[in-house]
């Protein structure tokens, strides 16, 4: 079925599936008849409507992996042409197999936009040419290609047809694509692969529903740190919706200067898209160049960690711009990997092999290059998945309004690390009865001590972590230093305010 939140009349209501990606597009190919000459059914409604799209995997024993890149999908028109609604020249890899487990169907998402309202007779999923093979109890790949195949292509092609006819673009739609891998088959070499339209059953579902990593521009940001609103595009007609809060990491291209998120602003996204509010639950939003070469990606969980060799393996669950050859795939570093934590806060190499060693269950990212004859990944970037409940963060700035009857003061941000933070942007710190606390002559000072030093105007560096419930910051270590002169008549009256209260050590 097609779930549908119109109250248009929808004829042979299916429900649509679509898949990974995210890329937002709404793109008519040559040939295709203006909507309002189209017989579209839509009985004067919506001429527009949000349509996402998934991919997911029917019951199968065949395979314990099947690892395909998904590069395009075009909808047919019964009038004639076609649209696409998701194209990434990358390849997007899903491993097909792990989108079905003993409590049903899974899914990957692969794009939401706004789609014309139109009646479509079927889809044309774009692939490349081969798929990854992993038969049962097997723990290396068979590449194998698609069959039917134009001699020379560089991608494969597989049809889908949709019977009857799906009304799309009329309200919220969810399209969803079943690669039935029990009906595939693997003759003299060639795949034929079969896709059909499936019900979706339970996509609504947060835990049916993958987390995936998606790219594009920031545009239309609206609200402020941390619960920021703003559309993810990439260079296409629409885009899909992404939210902030205070758990949503912030990563920069470096750490010579605080992330900045603003419109233009090129980002790589990691989240959930939410099929009830048709948003997508940004987990971490991280800047990255636009002009820079595409890499390799791959995500999963590690093992046989060796922080001696900087060397471990990684069982991928998601790629991009690559398929692995077997089921683990071994990852070394570069001499200029750089680390972060699931905050997005920055890392020692040493710190980074603790956090993979924190639990037999540690996810990572790493983007690098993949040599595919080898089956190896020389790492640039490595980045901790598994969100802490408390994550790690620095913060530096002004300090003003101290409060010593609740132990707490506040900054204007001038740095950030693993905090969804701006430049100007106010902070509240909480000490602790373990906060320890250094003057700007690098000297160790009791908390009694802090509140009296803040008479003249101080800059504070903070390393602590997030309390999430109350978006304070919980200092560990507050280091103090001479604020800049240009501190505000205002925020030197409110320093200044700090020595006349009697400090208030914590119990």
């Amino acid at each position: 079925m097609i779930r549908t939140y119109s109250f248009a009349v929808v004829f042979g209501a299916l429900l649509l599936i679509a898949g990974c990606g995210g890329n937002t597009s709404s793109v008519d190919s040559n040939g295709i008849i203006p909507q309002s000459n189209q017989p579209n059914q839509v009985n004067n409604g919506p001429s527009k409507g949000d349509l996402g799209v998934f991919v997911t995997d029917g019951i199968s024993d065949k395979y314990d992996h099947v690892w395909v890149s998904i590069k395009k999908i075009d909808l047919k028109l019964a009038a004639g042409g076609t649209r696409t609604i998701f194209e990434d020249p990358q390849g997007v890899g899903v491993d097909l197999a792990s989108l079905h487990d003993e409590s049903g169907p899974r899914y990957r998402y692969i794009n939401d936009l706004t789609l014309p309202a139109g009646t479509y007779i079927g889809a044309t999923i774009t692939l490349d040419k081969s798929a990854i093979l992993f038969p049962t109890n097997n723990a290396t790949g068979q590449s194998t290609a698609f069959a039917k195949q134009a001699d020379g292509a560089k991608d494969a092609t597989i049809e889908v047809k949709f019977d009857p006819p799906k009304l799309l673009g009329t309200g919220h739609d969810d399209l969803v694509f079943d690669f039935d891998l029990s009906k595939w088959s693997d003759e003299g070499g060639k795949l034929s692969a079969v896709v059909v339209p499936s019900l979706g059953a339970g996509l609504e579902s947060s835990d049916r529903n993958s987390a995936v990593i998606e790219r594009g521009t920031v545009e239309d940001l609206k609200g402020d740190v941390p619960a920021w609103s703003f559309t993810l595009k990439d260079g296409k007609l629409d885009g899909v919706d992404v939210v902030t809060s205070a758990t949503t990491a912030l990563i920069g291209l470096d750490t010579s200067a605080p992330a900045e998120l603003k419109k233009g602003t090129a980002v790589e996204i990691t989240g959930i898209f939410d099929t009830n509010t048709r948003k997508f639950n940004a987990s971490s939003v991280r800047v990255v160049d636009p002009k820079a070469a595409p890499s390799a990606q791959v995500s999963g969980v590690v093992s046989s960690i060796d922080a001696k060799t900087g060397t471990w393996l990684v069982t991928p669950n998601q790629t991009r711009s690559m398929l692995p050859q077997a089921v683990s795939v071994p990852v070394s570093l570069s001499d200029h990997t750089q680390f972060f934590g699931a905050s997005g806060l920055s890392l020692s190499k040493d710190d980074f092999f603790k956090g993979l060693s924190a639990s037999k269950s540690v996810n990572v990212l790493v983007e690098g290059t993949y040599d595919s004859s080898k089956n190896t990944m020389l790492v640039g970037d490595a980045r901790l998945l598994d969100a802490d409940a408390q994550p790690a963060v620095k913060v530096t700035g002004l300090v003003g309004d101290p409060k010593t009857d609740d132990q707490t003061f506040g900054l204007t941000v001038s740095g950030y690390e693993g905090l969804l933070s701006k430049v100007g942007a106010g902070a509240r710190v909480a000490i602790t009865p373990t906060t320890t606390f250094v003057d700007e002559s690098g000297k160790s000072i009791a908390s009694d001590a802090f509140f009296a030093s803040l008479a003249t105007p101080k800059d504070a560096a903070v390393e602590g972590v997030l309390d999430t419930s109350t978006g304070n910051v919980l200092a560990t270590t507050v280091k103090l230093s001479v604020a800049p002169v240009s501190a505000t008549k205002a925020d030197k009256k409110k320093i200044a305010a700090a020595a006349k209260i009697v400090p208030k050590k914590p119990n």
